[in-house]
């Protein structure tokens, strides 16, 4: 059934103006004034904004990390796409292969992966691929196939960890492919000797075993790298003022881009003293409240591409089965469904940023960044038609504040939620 947006005021790049949308199989088929009402669903957007569907470029889904699966799975994501007004995302694929019998899986596991999202998930998926096994050249098909990659410099009992050497010979194998890669900046050498200064025994000892000057020192040692290589690296979950100084100075010389994410621009580490303070475990850690609001100034000054959640759910279960035992505790975060209203409140609403400037931050720049741009990040005719109605007459909720659908611990919501928005794909009776 055809939907028609009617007398709603929509995004265009730096700014709004007022015309009528006219959707169909989930893409926009016309956008112009005063449309033809006939055989269409009118939907009435007077004192409304009309944004881009949000682009998430870092979500974990359907993936297990020390044994664990994520509490989301391809479905339970899609319907929270749904009801949040998520339009894509970029989710991840960390080849499994035991490394001693050097089996090669990354170009099957890409297979099964691609085939189950494609029945179960509703929203785009561009994948972010982690081999361990593979080498430059098995992986090739992948990169025709659109994929980037993902790579760490920590990690080394997960078996994930990439030195600076490795790293650089991936730059020179791929020369004349050159994808994109992400790298999660946190220097290997720097956290195994804090950590062992810094026993593990609350959470809050996790920002002393992974200090700031870890992840300073890996995104300068990368960005080297991608200068020398002139490579494409994103620098991914910024957590500290100076990575976000050395990516933009870098930019110089060499195409690189970064993020960060909404936990390191509203939170500190002071959660991590709460009695709950397993639950806000992450990696990168939540840093000093110093650092936060340094991060907000530099957000300000455009130093960021992008804001991306790093969405990593785990249910209760298994964030509480080890709080006495903060080591064994997953390290992760949900926070997908949180983004546009919490930004949208904290950010805009507060006159840190332009409401502009957090479109551009969380549909068109990562859009753009995993090549989805412009049916993705961008209202025109033929675009996706995941769209966020921002009403501005009651600034409330219509619909539930969701961050994942699983039984996952939703710390979020100690923030207050009160900007109204609704995504027009499920704007039907059930949202009302």
């Amino acid at each position: 059934m055809k939907k028609l947006l009617m007398n709603g005021l929509i995004w265009q790049d730096t700014g709004f103006i007022k015309r009528d949308v006219l959707l169909k199989d989930g893409k926009i088929i016309a956008i112009d004034e005063n449309l033809p009402e006939s055989k269409a669903k009118i939907i009435d957007c007077s004192d409304a904004l009309i944004l881009p569907g949000i682009v998430d470029m870092h979500v974990h889904v359907g993936e297990k990390t020390g044994g664990l699966a994520l509490a989301d799975d391809y479905v339970s994501l899609s319907i929270l796409g749904d009801l949040c007004g998520i339009a894509a995302i970029g989710a991840f694929i960390t080849e499994t292969s035991d490394t001693h019998q050097k089996q090669k899986t990354l170009c099957t596991q890409y297979m099964a992966a691609n085939e189950k999202a494609n029945l179960d998930f509703k929203q785009k998926i561009h994948w972010h691929l982690t081999p361990t096994v593979s080498e430059p050249q098995d992986i090739i098909p992948l990169l025709r196939e659109g994929c980037d990659l993902k790579f760490y410099t920590t990690y080394k009992n997960a078996g994930i960890y990439r030195s600076y050497k490795e790293i650089a010979r991936w730059m020179q194998d791929l020369e004349s492919y050159k994808p994109r890669m992400l790298v999660h900046c946190e220097d290997d050498e720097v956290v195994s000797v804090s950590s062992s200064y810094n026993p593990f025994h609350h959470p809050f000892d996790h920002t002393k075993r992974r200090p700031e000057k870890a992840e300073i020192v890996a995104v300068e040692k990368v960005l080297d790298l991608a200068v020398q290589h002139n490579y494409p690296v994103h620098i991914v979950h910024v957590s500290t003022p100076e990575a976000a100084l050395l990516v933009n100075q870098a930019r110089q010389s060499a195409p690189v881009t970064c993020e960060t994410a909404p936990h390191y621009l509203l939170l500190n580490e002071e959660y991590l003293k709460r009695e709950d303070g397993h639950q806000w475990l992450c990696t990168p850690p939540l840093r000093s409240e110093a650092t936060r609001g340094k991060l907000v100034e530099l957000l300000q000054d455009g130093l960021f591409d992008a804001i991306a959640t790093d969405h990593c759910p785990y249910i209760t279960k298994d964030k509480d089965r080890s709080k006495d035992n903060p080591e064994q505790v997953p390290s992760g975060i949900a926070g997908l469904g949180a983004t546009f209203p919490l930004l949208y409140e904290n950010l805009v609403r507060n006159e840190k940023i332009t409401l502009d400037e957090l479109i551009t931050l969380i549909s068109s720049n990562p859009a753009k960044l995993m090549n989805l741009y412009p049916e993705y990040g961008k209202i025109r005719i033929g675009s996706n038609a995941s769209l966020i109605i921002l009403q501005n007459k009651t600034d409330r909720f219509t619909h539930h504040f969701v961050v994942s659908l699983s039984n996952t611990p939703n710390p979020w919501m100690d923030f207050s939620h009160n900007v109204n928005y609704r995504c027009s794909e499920v704007y039907n009776e059930n949202y009302e």
